[in-house]
């Protein structure tokens, strides 16, 4: 993540563990879940829960930054955030299958497609959601079927003449 400092989101329950100046990682924000993995936030600008805090899932446990140079940037190249999950083996592993494994309690609400069969925003950001997470996908992600998002999701098909 570039840009300007934000609040970063637990991504799941655990306690925290910070780790000043992590070498090449700068800050690091260590988060142990209950099942044995644990979640890791490098580069931070600012640590902003003391060790041993409980924590739920989305409770803020640091703050991006990572300018080169910066204090707690490690080894930085700019402004991002390194998201490390471990599995209880001790393997790093893709965040996104925990995050898959782990989903939020409660369903997600009913989309315009399942109640009237129409699409509309939800389904939209979904759509553009998943043409990110599987196809490289850079637009917004909005709910708005722009041009950006149609051409993405023709690349996807293989469909030349939105090109």
């Amino acid at each position: 993540m570039g840009g300007a400092v934000i609040g970063l989101p637990a991504c799941g329950a655990g306690t925290v563990t910070n780790i000043p100046n992590n070498g090449t990682g700068g800050n690091t924000v260590t988060i142990a879940h209950a099942d044995g993995y644990k979640s890791q936030y490098l580069h931070l600008s600012a640590f902003v829960l003391a060790n041993g805090t409980s924590v739920a899932r989305g409770a803020t446990v640091g703050r991006s930054g990572g300018a080169v140079g910066a204090p707690g940037s490690g080894s930085s190249t700019g402004p991002h955030l390194h998201w490390h999950m471990i599995n209880p083996s001790g393997t790093r592993i893709n965040p996104l299958e925990y995050v898959a494994a782990h989903p939020p309690t409660g369903a997600l609400p009913k989309t315009t497609t399942e109640t009237t069969g129409e699409p509309g925003p939800a389904c939209y950001r979904r759509m553009q959601n998943w043409l990110r997470l599987t196809n490289g996908y850079t637009g917004p992600i909005d709910g708005v079927m722009g041009t950006i998002s149609w051409r993405g999701f023709a690349r996807f098909l293989n469909l030349d003449a939105w090109d």
